[in-house]
């Protein structure tokens, strides 16, 4: 495993490569009493169930939200239903965030952190080459409107 430290002072963070990975994820994890995995239906099906078994190994609470795959549901009718989920949990700004998926789910997802009770931690992990370069590096996190992508979003 390498870290590669991203230094922006008070929003400095880590990006953490390797194999197995997930494996080893409790220890970003292990502080947080709820966590919220994003995901699409494509991802959920294969990692869904040892992700939810590795996390909940050392969390309280793992709720995993899956969203249908495409760019046409990267908007905030998406998102709603989210924070809905989120309020009826009891999500609260101790809570943290996960997005499993592509540029997608990274972008909504970071979208959904940044904005429900003005912003939760956020852990990204990109399934695939497209987001480990781009949706999940520089802290762009964004819906898409209908008149332009990514008009409604955030640095986060």
């Amino acid at each position: 495993m390498e870290k590669v430290e991203v230094l922006l002072g008070k929003n400095s963070y880590d990006i953490v490569i390797g194999h197995d990975i997930l494996d080893k994820i409790t220890d970003y994890t292990k502080k947080y009493d709820k966590i919220l995995v994003i995901s699409n239906d494509t991802i959920g099906k294969i990692y869904k169930d040892r992700f939810v078994t590795i996390l909940q190994k050392e969390s309280k609470d793992v709720y995993f939200y899956e969203i249908i795959d495409g760019e046409e549901y990267k908007k905030i009718d998406t998102v709603l239903p989210i924070y809905d989920y989120m309020i009826e949990n009891n999500f609260d700004r101790s809570s943290l965030v996960i997005s499993l998926g592509g540029g997608v789910v990274c972008d909504l997802t970071g979208y959904v952190a940044a904005t429900f009770m003005r912003g939760l931690d956020f852990i990204q992990i990109p399934t695939s080459l497209l987001a480990q370069v781009d949706a999940s590096v520089g802290g762009k996190v964004a819906v898409n409107h209908p008149k332009g992508k990514n008009l409604i979003g955030a640095f986060y």
